[in-house]
């Protein structure tokens, strides 16, 4: 998936664009995405993201994604209402490769 990111119409990347401080379980946290991707024309996996041409990714190894579908989901909400971007997680499995 990473080749048909950069191929698929990116216009622009940045490196960890924002950090985002929100509240979970009466603790304070942060959170900072690795990437802010922009397409000219998103790739067709990405279309089902309600038309957005721009997009912050999480990249994880596939070894290291401890986080379960409820926190995933959580995150994913917090940062759409801070940033009113969608949030999506590139790792190895998603990307097709080794496990």
């Amino acid at each position: 998936m990473v080749r048909e990111l950069v191929s698929a119409g990116c216009v622009g990347v940045a490196s960890q664009p924002v950090t985002i401080w929100y509240r979970s379980s009466d603790r304070s946290r942060r959170y900072t995405p690795d990437l802010d991707v922009r397409f000219a024309t998103p790739p067709p996996e990405l279309l089902g993201s309600s038309g957005d041409r721009r997009f912050l990714v999480e990249v994880r190894p596939f070894d290291q994604l401890r986080v379960s579908p409820v926190e995933w989901a959580a995150l994913v909400a917090v940062v759409r209402a801070a940033t009113g971007l969608p949030l999506i997680l590139l790792s190895a499995a998603s990307a097709g490769g080794p496990r």
